[in-house]
């Protein structure tokens, strides 16, 4: 069974602490009901104490919503209980079995799965020819697992000022799919370019199989 979630990022922790997203990593989306403060120390505590320490993705503030009406409100009552990780596919066994053992948290794992795929959206807007470039760059050095609905932009450039208020503009809207991997590498490359205002991106929605 394929399942769709919502994720939703905070930007500046993951542009420091989510890296190597060019590595060809498999990784699976665990569904636990403890406590996000309580499941994220543990996280980096055992992460840190780790020998080698394995990747992972979670976020409390925007949080990963169900797309049927029933987990979706399951999650808006009991928004302290039910915690949601990614972690690399090759220390999940690992990770588990150490957070489940703790006594007295009473954690649960309420499913896990792999993450078959990810997509997220761009409107792009750009209003530089020099920030247009660094998006092109983007896009030629984009992974090639990585599928664009609408690869090509479309740039408009007048000397008369036909353009209205700005005499260059380069648009483009698209979806973004591919492993989660390279999705999320991607997002963050916008996140964390010169032309970050002049785009809009949606959360990333991601296919589970479990």
């Amino acid at each position: 069974m394929l399942i769709y979630s919502y994720v939703g990022i905070n930007t500046k922790y993951y542009l420091n602490n989510f890296e190597g997203y060019k590595m060809a990593t498999n990784y699976e989306q665990c569904v636990l009901k403890t406590p996000f403060t309580l499941l994220k120390g543990f996280v980096l505590g055992y992460n840190h104490k780790a020998s080698n320490g394995f990747k992972y993705f979670f976020n409390r503030k925007s949080g990963i919503r169900r797309q049927t009406f029933g987990e979706y409100f399951k999650e808006l009552f009991d928004l302290d209980q039910y915690s949601y990780i990614c972690i690399d596919k090759d220390h999940v066994d690992e990770f588990l079995e150490a957070y489940l053992s703790i006594k007295g948290i009473g954690a649960e794992l309420i499913e896990r799965g792999d993450i078959v795929s990810a997509e997220f959206s761009i409107d792009l807007c750009i209003y530089s020819k020099s920030q247009s470039s660094e998006f092109e760059k983007l896009l030629e050095n984009k992974d090639e697992s990585l599928i664009l609905s609408q690869p090509k932009a479309v740039e408009q450039i007048s000397d008369t000022g036909s353009t209205k208020y700005h005499d260059y503009i380069y648009k483009m809207n698209s979806s973004v799919s591919g492993p989660f991997n390279q999705v999320m590498g991607f997002y963050l490359a916008i996140k964390k370019s010169n032309f970050s205002e002049f785009v809009e991106c949606t959360d990333i929605k991601l296919v589970t199989s479990s």
